[in-house]
């Protein structure tokens, strides 16, 4: 009698571990996916970071012709260096999600239009005209995080939509006259 008892106890026993292995599952589940979730927000910020400042130094290459002829290609230069440098996150995140463009600043703002077609990125909080050097270009990119997730989004978007970005930012300003040297 005695075993039979200690036999029901253990069937009983049984479904006790099945359900704390469930709700450990779920803790160590969602430790993990966090993890994975920010460290590739992460990478991805620090790739625009990245591209945007290397995409700059790209500009300061200098082009030959004219003068506007050489602003066009440094400025086309540069918008192609971050769009190679971002590339990863584009590939996962799908076409369209990361915007690349490279605007001029400053005497040149009105001068030389956008390239690369997201102009509505070089209207996006700029700074006032007299705070930027005179021949500059700034490199803008944004990734919008929210349409093209690195990692899949768990549950409705109102729950876990609180802890992910809407979107990216990767910013970078140079001025073109830094590697000019002026000769009497």
């Amino acid at each position: 009698m005695n075993t039979d008892k200690k036999a029901r106890l253990c069937q009983q026993q049984r479904g006790v571990y099945a359900v704390e292995f469930a709700a450990a599952f779920i803790v160590f589940f969602l430790i993990l996916y966090a993890l994975l979730t920010f460290g590739m927000v992460f990478a991805a910020q620090q790739t625009l970071n990245f591209a945007a400042e290397d995409a700059a130094r790209t500009a300061l290459r200098w082009q030959s012709g004219d003068e506007e002829e050489s602003l066009s290609q440094r400025m086309q230069a540069a918008r192609q260096r971050a769009a190679n440098l971002s590339g990863w996150v584009a590939r996962i995140a799908g076409p369209g999600n990361v915007q690349v463009q490279v605007c001029p600043r400053g005497v040149r703002a009105q001068q030389v239009p956008p390239v690369g077609g997201h102009d509505a990125l070089c209207q996006h909080a700029p700074l006032p005209t007299a705070q930027y050097p005179q021949n500059a270009i700034e490199v803008l990119m944004r990734y919008a995080y929210r349409d093209g997730p690195l990692v899949p989004m768990l549950g409705p978007d109102t729950v876990f939509g609180v802890l992910v970005p809407d979107a990216l930012y990767g910013r970078a300003l140079v001025d073109l006259q830094i590697g000019l040297v002026q000769v009497d």
